[in-house]
């Protein structure tokens, strides 16, 4: 792939189960038409081939955003489903699955068209119940990001602006002589809000005194 992808978890393929349950799904469906049955000695050795090929280059990958799945034997493709896309991941389990113990995996997103088949079908995870809630938790997790629980948003309330008090503690030195200035020239002389330095207000009321003369 040409982007960079950082990969959660690749989950392994039951190869031989998964060639066997299509193989016999396959032929079993050509059997049930009238046409196909000449055909029944040719049918399931060629597609157990095929679809041993099918799985040999089957891959199915977890990546932080995106579920990728490669696959193909004469033509390959490539989908990659962005994982806030998917509605939901179903678990599929028929009786002929049951015989060769493998389920099915069917990748349902937001603004396909209904039906039975979905955007991706899967058979032969190993592990289908676990992997599908790995694609699920992780979804979530984006959803959650994407909401406004990222973590980075918590570091804007540290920022100080300049009148801020984290920086008046800066230019005053000592917390108790650097806050008050602030406190008193911002509620007033003598204000109950921030008791001020004895020295401060003398000097404070001493400014007040020689603007009242200056009115006068």
């Amino acid at each position: 792939m040409s982007r960079h992808l950082r990969i959660l978890h690749t989950p392994g393929i039951l190869k031989e189960s998964a060639t066997r349950y299509k193989a016999t799904s396959i032929t079993i469906a050509v059997a049930a038409s009238l046409f196909g049955i000449p055909l029944l000695p040719l049918i399931y050795p060629f597609t157990r081939w095929y679809q041993k090929k099918f799985y040999d280059s089957l891959e199915v990958i977890l990546t932080r955003r995106d579920l990728v799945v490669r696959l193909g034997v004469w033509n390959r493709q490539e989908k990659s489903i962005p994982l806030e896309k998917i509605t939901d991941v179903a678990l599929l389990e028929g009786p002929i699955m049951r015989r060769y113990g493998v389920k099915g995996l069917r990748v349902e997103t937001a603004g396909q068209v209904s039906g039975a088949m979905g955007l991706v079908n899967l058979v032969g995870i190993q592990d289908p119940d676990g992997f599908r809630d790995r694609i699920l938790e992780q979804r979530d997790r984006i959803s959650d990001g994407d909401s406004g629980g990222d973590s980075g948003g918590g570091a804007l309330p540290a920022r100080v602006d300049g009148g801020g008090e984290a920086a008046a503690g800066r230019a005053g030195g000592p917390e108790g002589v650097g806050a008050a200035p602030s406190a008193t020239g911002a509620s007033g002389l003598g204000s109950a809000a921030a008791p001020a330095d004895p020295e401060v207000l003398a000097l404070l009321r001493e400014i007040r005194d020689h603007l009242a003369r200056l009115e006068r």
